[in-house]
């Protein structure tokens, strides 16, 4: 079944689209990356799928149902931009509100403070969490109801490093625990390869791509670095094997995929040379996403 269908999408502003012609699926059981930088249309697009604002052209459904129905938003959790707490309330009492509003049982807010690890801070007052805590409580209070559905908006913006860590081991952790597919945007490129499987690219409100990490733009091919005691003879070793080897100073490139690192350190140590490091190398998320935009 699919999460997310939207087809044709569009929402103008004074004759200026902002998302245009937006068509794209989200399946079920994983997380999807929103990627595009400020400004691309991603909180606009967002905020269509949870019926905030009404498009105008086309057309989409969130689990089945229109935008901001009853049904499909009984289904769905969201954390648009910051979450909204009261801050001189402890978590415990911002998630017994919530609770209260969605009418769901009171083990409810134990099992989601649970799944953001807030269950030592719950009767602290909000005003003395940090940022990270305000936003994993603001995650709690969106899988309130145990959402088939969960979208994130810039879930990592203005945390620290410790913050940006925590948030990405939760969210990675979220579809195994609680079977929700993962929809979040963001404009950190490094932050959605690791934990998003599949992204969607939107610039200047259109669509760019649709698909795994793997595919975005062009990678390149994959490489493998070495670092051995006599950089000469591996490369006269590894050439023989039908590898294509090149020596940068002290180090050594082979044009190789991950599955044949085994095959490489083998033949170096039976060929006597010293193997002092071994890591594997391709263009980051980063690098081809720009090589995309700047290929349109």
């Amino acid at each position: 079944m699919h999460r997310l269908t939207l087809q044709s999408l569009t929402k103008s502003y004074d004759g200026r689209k902002v998302v245009d012609a937006v068509s794209m699926e989200v399946r079920s059981g994983e997380v999807v990356g929103l990627l595009g930088p400020n400004g691309a249309g991603k909180t606009t697009t967002i905020s269509l799928l949870l019926g905030l604002l009404k498009p105008s052209e086309g057309t989409c459904e969130v689990l089945g149902f229109p935008p901001g129905n009853p049904k499909g938003l009984a289904q769905v959790g969201a954390l648009v931009e910051s979450p909204g707490l009261y801050d001189h309330l402890t978590g415990r009492e911002n998630i017994e509100i919530t609770r209260l509003m969605r009418a769901v049982p009171r083990s409810e807010g134990d099992r989601v403070l649970s799944l953001v690890g807030l269950q030592q801070d719950a009767r602290k007052p909000v005003r003395n969490y940090s940022l990270g805590m305000r936003q994993r409580l603001g995650i709690a209070l969106a899988l309130m109801g145990q959402p088939q559905l969960l979208i994130l908006d810039e879930p990592t913006n203005g945390l620290d490093p410790s913050g940006i860590q925590e948030i990405r081991e939760l969210i990675r952790s979220l579809p195994k625990e609680t079977g929700a597919t993962i929809f979040l945007s963001s404009h950190l490129l490094a932050e959605v390869e690791q934990v998003a499987e599949d992204v969607v690219v939107i610039h200047h409100g259109q669509l760019r791509y649709q698909g795994p990490l793997s595919g975005l733009g062009s990678a390149g091919p994959s490489q493998i670095l070495l670092k051995v005691g006599e950089p000469a003879k591996a490369v006269q070793l590894l050439g023989a094997k039908g590898f294509n080897v090149r020596e940068d100073t002290d180090r050594v490139w082979v044009q190789a995929e991950e599955e044949a690192a085994p095959q490489i350190a083998s033949c170096l140590v039976q060929g006597g040379v010293d193997l002092y490091e071994l890591s594997t190398h391709r263009a980051n998320l980063e690098a081809r996403f720009l090589a995309l935009l700047e290929g349109e």
